[in-house]
């Protein structure tokens, strides 16, 4: 078996030697050999598959965009739409149609939302506390609870107080 450098194998690939060390450290290269500092890697071995970490859910833009393409009559707006926020954050500028449930009292969105199975959309400022609210939510019973992300990466009408 012959072996060649993560610089060959780079080339060839059209990756950067970074990311070829990286699959050889995870071992993601079969019978690659580090020995020093240097990595050895078989000339015949196959470029693994990428492994994508991206998220998969589709952020409030991409959800609005494709409703609008569609033409969906029904769409987030005929829905409940929770913002996350603080009063005053709501206030300033908010999603039209959405209520206030502020993350620290979300065990009060039964006043606002009484049909565990109502679809929900949650939003905060960026996304970490919509995912928090979203399991929670779900933990509380709601069936139908959809993490919609921030509303910083929002960019249609907002509405202020």
């Amino acid at each position: 078996m012959e072996y060649v450098s993560v610089a060959k194998i780079a080339e060839k690939w059209e990756l950067s030697e970074r990311s070829v060390r990286n699959y050889c450290a995870h071992g993601r290269i079969r019978d690659a050999k580090l020995i020093g500092k240097t990595w050895y890697i078989p000339d015949d071995v196959q470029k693994p598959e990428r492994v994508n970490k991206k998220n998969d859910t589709p952020t409030l833009l991409q959800i609005l965009r494709e409703q609008k393409s569609a033409r969906m009559t029904g769409g987030i707006y005929h829905k409940v739409q929770i913002d996350l926020r603080t009063p005053q954050e709501y206030s300033e500028g908010h999603i039209p149609g959405s209520k206030n449930v502020p993350l620290q009292t979300l065990d009060k969105v039964r006043s606002v939302v009484e049909n565990k199975d109502t679809e929900l959309f949650v939003y905060c400022y960026s996304d970490a506390g919509s995912k928090q609210a979203a399991s929670a939510l779900r933990q509380m019973g709601y069936t139908n609870v959809r993490n919609i992300g921030g509303i910083a990466a929002y960019h249609g009408k907002v509405e202020s107080i």
